[in-house]
């Protein structure tokens, strides 16, 4: 019986639908899925818009500009991967962090990557790291930050620890990461209703979680770092970011700060990137390298 209550408790966790103060668990989601893809129907109606294809047909990207951009594009680029628990939402569902970046002169990637069940945790991580080697060959002036929200803000994580020694010219263009409610420690996701679809492995756990990753040392990519969290959201997923932000500043590692967002839940927090007067918004484009 300790084992199931346990389980309720780890999903509970788990399911930041059911930690919102605005409406129920399904309504929420509902509610936030149908909020990104308007606004993200706004932004590509807004903008300059292209697909770029870093692998496979279904590998694609779309970049959003003020106008076309070229090889000789020289502000930042940044690849923005979207949360869902590694399961849901898409590349159509997530342009719409790209308005106060875009109004300042950058560009924004919105990834495209393989979901679950279709899709496993290593594949996705692999594919983060294809997109940026692509963005980087398409545009090798470009600066490059990496932003993500919930298990997007895993996979944005993810490459402070990754293997770069092939492509030294890329990290020279990488100035920061931000995560927004990410899913740092992989252990309890295991343990919950996400891992039916997810199937997660014990070395994924061990390989593919920054947290666990950061307990055994400093990252071999020191970038500056974002981390945020929001106010009505699960205690576990402001816990990780809390721990991470701890842990980087144990290391002696001085470019990180943390935002704790106020009158949000785990889907306003991130649905709020499109106002650029926002807390996290500013920060983003500070990492980005500032306005025009």
């Amino acid at each position: 019986r300790k084992m199931a209550q346990a389980k309720v408790d780890i999903d509970y966790q788990m399911s930041p639908s059911r930690w919102s103060h605005r409406m129920g668990p399904d309504e929420v989601i509902n509610d936030h899925c149908a909020t990104v893809k308007k606004l993200t129907d706004e932004a590509l109606s807004r903008h300059h818009h292209t697909e770029l294809c870093y692998g496979k047909p279904n590998e694609i990207m779309t970049l959003y500009s003020e106008q076309p951009i070229t090889a000789e594009f020289d502000r930042t680029i940044a690849l923005w991967i979207h949360g869902g628990m590694w399961q849901a939402l898409s590349m159509a569902d997530s342009g719409f962090p790209a308005s106060p970046i875009v109004a300042a002169g950058h560009a924004l990637a919105a990834l495209e990557y393989t979901i679950a069940p279709e899709g496993n945790l290593t594949l996705m991580v692999a594919q983060t790291q294809a997109a940026l080697v692509q963005l980087h060959s398409t545009y090798p002036q470009a600066s490059l930050v990496v932003a993500g929200h919930s298990a997007g803000g895993q996979l944005a994580m993810m490459v402070q620890w990754l293997d770069w020694s092939k492509h030294p010219t890329l990290t020279s263009k990488l100035v920061g990461l931000l995560s927004l409610s990410g899913v740092l420690d992989l252990t309890p996701v295991q343990q919950s209703y996400a891992n039916e679809s997810l199937q997660l492995t014990p070395t994924e756990v061990a390989q593919l979680s920054p947290l666990l990753r950061l307990k055994t040392g400093i990252p071999p990519l020191t970038l500056p770092v974002v981390l945020a969290i929001a106010q009505h959201e699960p205690d576990a997923f402001r816990q990780f970011s809390i721990d991470y932000k701890h842990r980087l500043e144990e290391l002696g590692y001085a470019a990180v700060c943390l935002h704790a967002l106020k009158d949000v839940d785990h889907f306003t927090s991130v649905e709020k990137l499109v106002q650029p007067e926002y807390e996290l918004s500013k920060a983003f484009l500070k990492l980005c390298g500032g306005g025009n």
